[in-house]
């Protein structure tokens, strides 16, 4: 542990000042107006800004831009093997005690955009954020529950994260169902970090947890240094890599998106995961493909990584259904990095990957693949582009927009956001003998179709891919599926590397 982790988590006396909020930017007016909208939602919920209020963040530029044109609700199932709800119930209030992100209010207003109100953990607040669900027969039913609750929770303001905790007769022990905004958290921080303390909480009743580093780190730095040089220079690079989109719109797929379709709200992916109404689309389906991709000689050699490899195979699909040689879709990245910091400095603060908290990003790849280049030339492209986007991936992607010709930023936000995402991440193998087991991660944003991916083994790849049912069915998907695999087995096979892209698939 840094020394100076547990200075930093120590809590502030008394509610956030001026000089607190960063993008209040000194202006007295603009921190009273945030103050003035965030007194208005803890008045509807029994508190007071003197007392509850922790901190005030800026919720960062993608996340902003994320929760303007998508949906950004995820459900999450946790099942403990042995617990009550009265157990379970006080290892939460522990655990929920170090992490502040899972304790906020989105507050919203002209002159500072989005913000993160944090909450201080009392009585009150718990009360508010964790839900009796009553008991269930079988742990199934926790997957399906409707968590939706009263007048308080259907309407603004509510908690960003919020759980319905319920008994479970055929196990007789405890489960519960988080209901959460995407912004506050990722999968590392919910499956990894959360479920790795609530554990030890569960064994250790009554004892606090070690505090994690805050996530203030994060967030102020991202908000003070978006307008520095290094910042500019990423964002003229992704604004030199979206221009001229719009001629290049023949090759966006699916060629329908949620809001493309006007589909009524109620069957929006946030709406479908409040109810518990779980369609084919939000469940998805998973295969596991076994293929060496380890001991693959032109990877290793060129040190190619296996990502890459799948991602080829995903942009190949794009191109076999639209008969044109482009593919874009949003490109999900972890991004555990201190933003737009030099290395070295982010060296010097507390391990951000044990920072509960999101830090995602999702660039926009924008994918030339020429028929008449080689298997080798298309591998060898994509990696140096996705190491500059990766090195590249914190910047303020709302600018991109204003930054680009008209007919660009309108393509853009129109028809290319909502349409494919493309999700890379370490594969958890469930242990079954846990004391806490995570049975449902739900969400897919409204995406027409996300591809979720990552490496069981050294030679099993497992895909798993949703959908939004408006836009596409199980046929498409199980498809997708089946040319995904054809297309990546191509790209292994070592007699294809000189071949034209163009052959793949033929």
């Amino acid at each position: 542990m840094h020394g100076n982790e547990a200075e930093a988590e120590r809590p502030r006396e008394g509610p956030p000042r001026l000089d607190d909020v960063v993008h209040a930017r000194g202006n007295q007016a603009t921190f009273d107006d945030i103050r003035h909208v965030a007194e208005q939602k803890l008045h509807a919920l029994g508190l007071s800004w003197d007392r509850d209020v922790e901190d005030i963040l800026p919720i960062y530029d993608f996340l902003q831009v994320w929760r303007m044109v998508l949906s950004i609700m995820f459900r999450i199932s946790f099942l403990s093997s042995k617990a009550t709800k009265e157990q379970l119930r006080a290892a939460l209030e522990t655990t929920l005690s170090i992490y502040g992100m899972f304790r906020t209010i989105l507050v919203q207003n002209a002159s500072a955009g989005q913000s993160w109100m944090m909450v201080r953990s009392s009585k009150r607040w718990f009360d508010l954020m964790i839900k009796d669900g009553g008991t269930l027969k079988t742990p199934e039913d926790l997957l399906s529950l409707d968590v939706s609750c009263g007048k308080d929770r259907n309407s603004e303001p509510v908690p960003m994260f919020y759980i319905t905790l319920c008994f479970i007769e055929s196990t007789h022990s405890a489960g519960f169902v988080v209901y959460g905004d995407h912004s506050t958290y990722d999968a590392h921080s919910v499956l990894s970090l959360f479920a790795e303390d609530l554990t030890r909480a569960l064994a250790n009743p009554g004892i606090p947890l070690p505090p994690r580093p805050k996530y203030n780190l994060f967030a102020n730095s991202y908000y003070n240094y978006r307008t520095s040089v290094p910042a500019q220079l990423s964002l003229e690079n992704h604004v030199s890599h979206l221009q001229g989109i719009a001629e290049r719109r023949s090759g966006i797929w699916p060629t329908q998106s949620f809001r493309s379709v006007n589909a009524p709200p109620e069957r929006s992916a946030d709406y479908l995961l409040l109810k518990g109404n779980i369609t084919p689309g939000l469940s998805g389906i998973t295969k596991h493909i076994k293929i060496d991709m380890t001991n693959n000689q032109y990877l290793t050699v060129h040190k190619i990584p296996h990502i890459i490899a799948i991602k080829a195979a995903v942009a190949i699909y794009n191109t076999q259904q639209t008969g044109h040689p482009y593919a874009f879709f949003l490109n999900l990245q972890m991004a555990r990095s201190y933003p737009i910091l030099d290395p070295q400095i982010g060296d010097r603060l507390p391990d951000i990957m044990d920072m509960p908290g999101a830090t995602i990003e999702a660039p926009l790849n924008s994918l030339h693949l020429d028929p008449t280049k080689t298997l080798a030339n298309l591998l060898n492209t994509m990696h140096a582009d996705q190491l500059a986007q990766t090195a590249q991936a914190q910047y303020p992607v709302g600018k991109v927009a204003e930054s680009l010709p008209p007919e660009d930023a309108l393509c853009l936000q129109q028809e290319v956001f909502g349409r494919q995402a493309f999700n890379y991440n370490p594969v958890i193998k469930p242990d079954p003998n846990a004391p806490l087991q995570n049975i449902q991660f739900a969400g897919h944003a409204n995406t027409s179709i996300m591809w979720w991916c990552g490496m069981v083994d050294a030679e099993t790849v497992q895909m798993r891919i949703t959908w939004n049912d408006e836009v596409l069915g199980q046929k498409d998907a199980e498809m997708a599926m089946d040319g995904f695999e054809k297309n990546l087995k191509w790209i292994i096979d070592g007699e294809n590397w000189e071949k034209e892209v163009g052959e793949c698939g033929k």
